[in-house]
């Protein structure tokens, strides 16, 4: 197999997995816009937090970032994420005593909505928070896929039936997508550039929601553009009090 052709089967995965997000997602994509949007309109914000080492990257792609919801409070909890270490991040993804106090110290309250955005969505982690915040009262997004019935012995508890919603990511089994000719193992991984894709898919929807309802979105400026400074500190200043990494 030539080295190119290698690097273009990724780019067809990728392409082939967000055409069927598209295509086998719109409904639950619109719910779940339709709910942000209704979050944003009665609390002002809505919580994000992405478990798992690699999936603390949607959370971290909410936050503060050009184009994107000023009122996305991440929650960026460095026991899952790569902080200390992938070991230390392992370790913790597959235990739930600090998921409650994870909730208190980023102030998610009953009514409020959290995306849980894990990829396998088997971890321990992600399973006990969605039914933490199912019985706090707090509403549930999953970003997330099946893998968990796809095992030769089907895990029982999965974030997808634990959610009050959940859009499947259509993570290939095993997350990575391309097979080279002579090598047992599949490379290039793709769950993260799926979460990110779906992640953003809704902030475009939500906005453009919002604008519909005549409420104006709080959207994120490019510091450097004329007025984009300005126009940030004004957003700061707004949530510094509710977005908690702010």
């Amino acid at each position: 197999m030539e080295i190119w052709d290698a690097m273009t089967r990724y780019h067809k995965e990728i392409e082939k997995t967000y055409a069927a997000i598209l295509n086998e997602e719109k409904e639950r994509l619109m719910e779940a816009c339709q709910q942000i949007a209704e979050a944003i309109q009665q609390r002002d914000i809505f919580h994000i937090i992405g478990t798992g080492a690699h999936g603390s990257m949607a959370a971290e792609e909410m936050l503060w970032r050009v184009g994107g919801l000023a009122c996305a409070n991440a929650i960026l909890d460095p026991n899952v994420n790569l902080l200390f270490g992938a070991n230390h991040s392992g370790i913790m993804d597959q235990t739930d005593c600090n998921c409650g106090a994870v909730l208190d110290a980023n102030g998610v309250r009953p009514g409020d909505l959290l995306i849980i955005v894990n990829s396998s969505g088997i971890n321990r982690y992600s399973t006990t928070l969605a039914k933490l915040c199912r019985e706090r009262g707090i509403k549930t997004i999953a970003i997330t896929s099946r893998f968990g019935l796809m095992l030769p012995e089907p895990r029982k508890e999965n974030l997808f039936q634990l959610a009050d919603l959940y859009i499947d990511n259509h993570m290939p089994y095993g997350d990575a997508a391309v097979q080279l000719e002579g090598y047992d193992q599949k490379v290039g991984p793709v769950s993260s550039l799926l979460n990110l894709f779906i992640v953003n898919l809704l902030v475009c929807g939500t906005i453009e929601l919002l604008r519909q309802k005549g409420v104006e979105p709080p959207v994120w400026k490019y510091d450097a553009c004329p007025g984009g400074e300005e126009f940030n500190q004004s957003l700061h200043e707004r949530y510094r009090s509710k977005i908690v990494h702010l």
